[in-house]
């Protein structure tokens, strides 16, 4: 576990943390017995007691896992790690036009079969262009921020999670905006770490031609990204949320007391967005269109959501409702 405390003296209760970072109480405590996150002080009655630099800490950490990161993937890293990790994510998404380079399609790889499989294949192929090949982690990890790959290409003989958590790191290291992985043996619970929008995952043996077709299909997709809508692609990440299901309820229950229903409405509005952000981050994607329109719904689901909690917070002060 990687915490500073910080000088000041915390004093934040749990709610309060809640309400700013948008995790809920429950969720923050098996976050903290699970993967120590951070160490709050405790009153002498046993309660939680939050600095500023850990509610700084845990935002971050909400917004990477609600980019879809894996709890487990950013838990352990240090405050600048988390920071610099969401700025490669805002990166990846606002830049997402500026990383084609004309129809090319560029590919770093890691693997020596498929290394041999699929050269010759490529070489022959105007629109996809190999910058760099490895037979091993290190030197592919090393290397891949330098090559600024689109796409990585990754064998590995057994996904489990330290692997999983690995392909995550590269991608965001890399920049890479996808993932094609092939795996011979792995897990269900791994497999669920990877973010499903941006990996599509192929179990050993496999078709070269069904590699290099999906390459094709990804390049073809991300020069059609700004059909959908470039405003969005190229916008920032949205906050984390503001409120947590715990203070919606809240507010949706005292709304019943005054004559203006607009709070319940708008915490209604704010729930089913907030269930269809994490939808659209766990969907199945079945082709590289499939992935780039979950992109885009999420952004939009995600921005849409900010925006009502902006205008919940307008009634919440012009109503005096107490959360």
């Amino acid at each position: 576990m990687i915490n500073k405390k910080n000088s000041e003296s915390p004093g934040y209760k749990i709610g309060a943390v809640s309400r700013m970072t948008g995790i809920a109480p429950d969720t923050l405590r098996i976050w903290e017995r699970r993967y120590d996150i951070v160490t709050p002080e405790r009153t002498p009655a046993g309660g939680r007691l939050y600095s500023q630099d850990q509610i700084t800490r845990l935002t971050l950490i909400k917004n990477l896992v609600d980019a879809g990161d894996s709890i487990s993937s950013v838990a352990s890293l240090s405050l600048e790690d988390l920071q610099n990790r969401l700025t490669g994510t805002m990166q990846s998404k606002a830049g997402l036009a500026e990383k084609i380079d004309g129809q090319v399609c560029h590919l770093a790889i890691l693997g020596e079969t498929l290394m041999v499989t699929i050269k010759d294949a490529v070489e022959k192929m105007p629109d996809l262009e190999i910058v760099g090949s490895f037979t091993d982690a290190t030197s592919f990890e090393r290397e891949i921020r330098l090559l600024k790959p689109q796409v990585l290409l990754v064998e590995i003989p057994t996904l489990h999670e330290d692997s999983a958590n690995q392909i995550i790191e590269w991608m965001q290291h890399s920049g890479a905006l996808h993932v094609i992985l092939v795996y011979r043996f792995g897990n269900t619970e791994s497999l669920r770490r990877l973010p499903k929008s941006r990996c599509f995952i192929l179990q050993a043996p496999v078709n070269p031609d069904v590699i290099l077709h999906h390459c094709q299909s990804l390049m073809a997709t991300f020069n059609q990204a700004h059909s959908l809508d470039s405003s969005v692609f190229n916008s920032e990440l949205a906050t984390p949320r503001r409120y947590n299901d715990e203070t919606l309820a809240r507010v949706a229950t005292q709304s019943a007391t005054i004559k203006c229903e607009c709070p319940r409405h708008l915490t209604e509005l704010i729930t089913s967005l907030a269930a269809f952000e994490r939808y659209s981050t766990e969907c199945e994607s079945r082709s590289p269109e499939d992935a780039m329109l979950h992109t885009y719904l999420n952004n939009t689901a995600s921005h849409a959501r900010a925006m009502i909690e902006d205008a919940l917070t307008k009634v919440i002060e012009a109503e005096n409702i107490k959360i």
